[in-house]
């Protein structure tokens, strides 16, 4: 389904992009949380969407998100692999 909000947005169809993209962001974390990595790279999507629409503070706010989720993932993989080495 991301896939197609992605299709969706490159044909300038922004607004059935934009709720396709919330439809699945709203799936996403329902099943695998609002943390997870599957819901950066959403919410990362449905920024681009929103920029593309000129919803900047919206998008701005998804993006740090979406980073912010990427950031504590990547920091949860180092201490693991920092455990491991010891």
């Amino acid at each position: 389904m991301s896939n197609l909000a992605e299709c969706l947005r490159q044909q300038g169809k922004l607004a059935e992009a934009e709720m396709l993209s919330r439809q699945v962001l709203a799936i996403v974390e329902q099943r695998l949380g609002k943390d997870d990595l599957a819901a950066s790279v959403v919410l990362n999507n449905l920024a681009m969407i929103l920029l593309d629409r000129c919803s900047y503070e919206e998008s701005e706010a998804l993006m740090k998100r979406s980073l912010l989720i990427r950031e504590n993932q990547v920091g949860n993989r180092r201490q693991s692999r920092s455990h491991r080495a010891e």
